[in-house]
């Protein structure tokens, strides 16, 4: 029996079936930009049959995000195919992910019971708060509800206290559905870091009337793939995120990232990412992509904690250790940089709440350049949340402009509000009643009743129209009429402040400006005050309506403002 028994062994160690299949990938495959779903299906169809037997997750099929990837799994020749097809633009391999974020107490490591507060329990253990100075900022504004911001982490936990009612629909890429809720905590110690309320339960967050959007990209371990992070943020963007907290990372990045940060980018989206805790100089992604803004963890001392990773291509740091809500509704101290990025974000959230309309590059500019110095690797060092209120443009569509730091000192000085939704509109037309109302601001008259036929008693701009007629500033444009909807020329308004500011009568020198010219004279004494050197050289251009910008640039120097 042994010679057929051996027989068969042989036999059985030759059969097919029995033999160990190939090692298979995870793998990000990104299609040629314009590609239809039928030729994506077709060059899958094309690989080799096994590649179909693995779920198929498509990502960025948004309004936002361009090109479109799948996540599979593949065998190496399966890949090989791919890669070659015309129809694929790359195969990356899908890096595996984490959070950022460590807790070396456990949950209820902060004893509430003990800590007196008149407010948040754990306030007076909050101090990477007051070290960024966002206490300073409530002064201004402790959020708005039209602020969302998406945490794209492991879920948030929706029944905590601090956040109820302010957690808005999300999505979860780990399970597929659209319950991100938080079985890890890492997601929810964020949330409540950015936007706990001010009350009696739990800690404070920066930003109390703000919206929390959970986007669920990590598994209960606080593990995941950097294609569901780019898939989070991408489905932020198209969900209406105004700023996007991304406390994780991995050694590496993929087209597939790069399509959602662009994404962020062109929607005026802040995307705000952890470096991570390796204590090296290793870039880590998203964090490591100029488009986002990467933030570093701090110590005690302002200094870069040992465990944060740095380098010159960070841009921020923030405190470390914080408390923070965790599951269970318990307090935690939460550490590393996972907990030191939701300081930045909503720092961020409250600049917008502050400012609405402002974009996510100009967040992402006044955040960098109000940090306060901290040492080599922490960019541009430790956040200030006031510093960074004070230094945003008072109108959102003046940055950038010829006028910008003009128009800023006339709304410092209280001459002007803009012209409604936090804007300036700096090249649209001044009429001659809202210039009428600059000066009167400008100059604080005394209150007087207008005169005109065409300004009746409840025109906008009455007041002010009244004030220069009174002060003998302006007769009106004839007949007992004003004019106000007109546009303004710069001669007419080179005439107007000559008699506000009683100059001299001057000589215009101006090749455009005959002698015989009806506001030579005013003219010629603006030029001879320093307050305009014409529009162009030897030309003033007395005949070309003045803009808003134009104006404000030639009332900060007439005012010396």
């Amino acid at each position: 029996m042994l010679p057929a028994l051996t027989a068969l062994l042989l036999v059985a160690a030759a059969v097919p079936s029995l033999a160990t299949p190939p090692a298979r990938d995870r793998v990000v495959v990104t299609f040629v930009p314009g590609t239809t779903r039928v030729e994506r299906s077709a060059a899958l169809d094309g690989a080799e049959p096994s590649t179909k037997t693995q779920p198929l997750r498509f990502g960025a099929l948004s309004a936002h995000a361009s090109p479109p990837w799948v996540v599979t799994h593949v065998t190496p020749s399966q890949r090989a195919e791919l890669s070659a097809d015309p129809r694929v633009l790359a195969v990356d391999e899908d890096l595996p992910t984490s959070a950022d974020g460590v807790v070396p107490a456990q949950p209820g490591a902060v004893d509430a019971a003990a800590i007196a507060a008149p407010r948040d329990p754990a306030w007076p253990e909050q101090d990477g708060l007051r070290r960024i100075r966002a206490n300073d900022v409530w002064e201004t504004t402790t959020g708005e509800r039209d602020v969302v911001i998406a945490v794209v982490d492991t879920g948030v936990d929706p029944t905590t206290p601090d956040l109820r009612g302010r957690v808005v629909s999300g999505y979860d890429f780990v399970q597929r559905d659209v319950t991100p809720t938080d079985d890890n905590g890492h997601g929810t110690a964020v949330a409540t870091m950015v936007a706990a309320a001010s009350d009696t339960f739990g800690v404070a967050g920066l930003c109390w009337q703000c919206r929390i959007m959970p986007v669920k990209v990590l598994d209960e371990t606080g593990n995941g793939y950097l294609s569901d992070a780019a898939s989070g943020i991408a489905w932020a963007v198209d969900h209406g995120a105004d700023i996007v907290n991304v406390s994780l990372g991995a050694p590496g990045t993929m087209i597939a990232l790069d399509s959602a940060l662009q994404a962020a980018e062109r929607a005026g989206v802040l995307v705000v990412a952890s470096t991570g805790n390796a204590g090296n100089t290793v870039k880590q992604w998203p964090a490591a992509d100029p488009r986002t803004l990467s933030v570093a963890a701090l110590d005690e001392n302002d200094r870069r904690a040992d465990y944060s990773t740095y380098g010159d291509w960070v841009d921020v740091a923030a405190p470390g250790c914080n408390p923070a809500g965790w599951l269970r509704q318990e307090i935690v101290m939460f550490c590393g940089t996972s907990s030191a990025t939701p300081l930045a974000t909503g720092s961020a959230a409250l600049l917008a709440s502050a400012r609405g309309g402002v974009s996510g590059g100009d967040l992402h500019a006044v955040l960098q350049t109000s940090a306060i110095s901290a040492g080599a690797g922490v960019g541009a060092g430790r956040i200030d949340a006031l510093a960074a209120l004070q230094a945003l443009p008072v109108f959102i569509d003046i940055a950038g402009t010829v006028h910008e730091a003009n128009i800023t000192r006339l709304a410092q000085a209280e001459v002007t509000d803009g012209c409604g939704d936090d804007r300036y509109c700096p090249s649209r037309k001044i009429t001659r009643g809202q210039f009428a109302t600059f000066l009167d601001r400008a100059l604080v008259l005394p209150h007087a009743t207008a005169n005109f036929a065409d300004v009746p008693a409840g025109h906008p701009h009455a007041a002010g129209i009244a004030a220069v007629a009174a002060a003998d500033i302006t007769r009106g444009c004839g007949g007992r009429n004003f004019c106000p909807a007109s546009g303004l020329t710069r001669g007419q308004m080179a005439s107007l402040l000559a008699r506000a500011l009683h100059l001299p009568d001057g000589t215009a020198t101006f090749h455009d400006v005959p002698p015989g010219h009806p506001h030579a004279q005013g003219i010629g004494a603006i030029a001879a005050r320093g307050i305009t050197s014409g529009c162009a050289t030897g030309r003033f251009c007395p005949g070309t309506t003045v803009t808003r910008g134009q104006m404000a640039s030639f009332l900060v120097r007439a005012l010396d403002l």
